[in-house]
């Protein structure tokens, strides 16, 4: 008899069919704490995509999706990051204003496959593990060669250069040549210092000397080699 009132009195939202689940689900106020408990829950662990996708609908709060994000069914990332977006823009924000976690930024750019949504904003990731991971795992090129361009130490450079060898030709010929292009200006800056030193010796030496024999040319002559460097 408990079991049969159960089944008679159990919520729409737990109907066996989606059709009753999604009609309940609009009857949901997100407003509501034991209310929006439900939409999560149907969000997170309904077997029909098209209530999920309700669900997600319905969670105006972008720090709610963020924090269920990784919770999420893979198939629904996607979805999740375009509301994501839509959300961040009704509040005149980016996906970069909105996110701290740049690693968890990050696995939202490796996930998504609209790269125009972040190629512009790429940049104002700073941290440089994060965009390793985007260099190695982004599903898109386009997002994996630009994240390669902005990575500037070396030791990062040789991390994607390592990954990518055998995968990815053009991530491994960027990171390759910026390396390349680092190791080579630290070459000069190094000789720059060794010819400064030599020069500043130089000049002690000639401010130091009582042989005025031939020291305005002397001095021109180092003069000309400070201004070349």
């Amino acid at each position: 008899m408990a079991n049969f009132l159960s089944k008679l009195f159990k919520p729409k939202w737990q109907n066996k069919s989606a059709e009753v689940r999604l009609e309940a689900l609009q009857q949901l106020d997100p407003n509501n704490n034991e209310q929006r408990e439900i939409i999560e829950s149907l969000l997170l662990n309904d077997e029909n995509p098209s209530v999920r996708q309700a669900a997600l609908s319905k969670t105006s709060d972008p720090a709610r999706v963020i924090v269920l994000y990784a919770k999420l069914n893979n198939a629904d990332k996607p979805a999740a990051v375009e509301h994501l977006t839509k959300l961040s823009e009704s509040l005149g924000l980016s996906l970069f204003d909105l996110i701290e976690d740049k690693t968890f930024l990050a696995q939202i750019i490796i996930a998504t496959e609209s790269p125009d949504e972040f190629l512009n904003s790429l940049a104002r990731i700073q941290d440089e593990e994060a965009l390793i991971l985007i260099a190695q795992q982004a599903k898109l090129s386009r997002l994996r060669q630009a994240a390669t361009e902005l990575i500037e130490s070396e030791e990062c450079l040789d991390k994607v250069i390592e990954t990518a060898r055998s995968k990815d030709k053009k991530v491994f010929q960027i990171a390759k040549s910026k390396l390349s292009h680092i190791r080579e200006h630290k070459k000069q800056v190094e000789q720059q210092k060794l010819q400064l030193s030599g020069l500043l010796a130089n000049l002690k030496e000639l401010a130091n000397t009582d042989d005025t024999n031939l020291y305005s040319a002397k001095l021109d002559s180092l003069k000309q080699r400070c201004n070349a460097l």
